[in-house]
């Protein structure tokens, strides 16, 4: 009985070993072929060369070149002490795939880095938070990326 339970604990360690190799082969390929979806307004670096003539020609080119907003003062660059916020979003595209307009935000968390006393910190701001978006009317936080 002993040697039986060293033979099944063995082949389970072998099938559960190939199962995390097939698992890390499918998520590495997986995450090498990602393509980022493109959204207006949005340059997303395309792996694919366009055709010669097609460079510089917004109008001809099948991946345009939008070019960016200005959105107030130039930033001012990082000066390695001071903390780092930022806001990582999480976008549900059902509305924007079915062409209803732009997708709203699904998860919000803002993230925290202090490198000084090398602490962070993260806060998750729930979707249904009603808040007032300056330019339009209260309403839920998950609405502001379509909105803006």
């Amino acid at each position: 009985m002993n040697k039986l339970l060293v033979v099944l604990l063995a082949v389970f360690v072998v099938f559960a070993g190939a199962i995390a190799v097939g698992t890390f082969i499918f998520v590495r390929n997986f995450v090498a072929t990602w393509d980022i979806t493109d959204l207006p307004g949005i340059v997303v670096n395309s792996r694919q060369t366009p055709t010669p003539g097609e460079e510089n020609d917004p109008v001809t080119s099948s991946n345009p070149v939008i070019p960016p907003q200005s959105l107030g003062p130039e930033p001012q660059p990082w000066d390695g002490a001071s903390r780092v916020n930022v806001l990582v979003v999480g976008l549900d595209y059902r509305d924007w795939e079915s062409g209803e307009g732009a997708p709203r935000t699904d998860t919000m968390i803002l993230l925290s880095v202090d490198p000084i006393t090398k602490t962070a910190g993260m806060l998750s701001i729930p979707r249904d938070l009603w808040v007032n978006v300056p330019g339009f009317e209260p309403s839920r936080i998950n609405g502001a990326y379509r909105n803006g």
